[in-house]
């Protein structure tokens, strides 16, 4: 699985995730497996971006997608059934990450 990492910004205040440990050369959001497959995923650790620069602000939208994305939404919960994945019967507890 890719290491990542979420960073926000206190200026503008929008947040990002960014592979910083990718686990096999080349692999980021869109070609990585592991982020198709519907498993929750540990969670990553939370920056405040100091040094780096917002994507939608300071890069005005123009980066690669492939080892970063915005985040939308951040959603907490835990999940109580017979697997991880939402295809596996069970309930889900969620209290509000949608990532673009």
């Amino acid at each position: 699985m890719c290491g990542i990492e979420f960073y926000k910004d206190t200026y503008c205040g929008h947040r990002w995730a960014r592979i910083v440990q990718p686990c096999w050369p080349g692999y980021g959001f869109t070609t990585c497996p592991t982020f198709f497959t519907g498993y929750a995923q540990p969670q990553p650790v939370c920056y405040i971006a100091r040094e780096e620069p917002c994507p939608a602000c300071d890069l005005r939208g123009v980066y690669d997608r492939n080892q970063i994305r915005m985040v939308v939404r951040l959603r907490s919960g835990f999940r109580l059934g017979m697997g991880p994945s939402r295809c596996d019967p069970g309930v889900e507890v969620r209290w509000c990450c949608a990532v673009m």
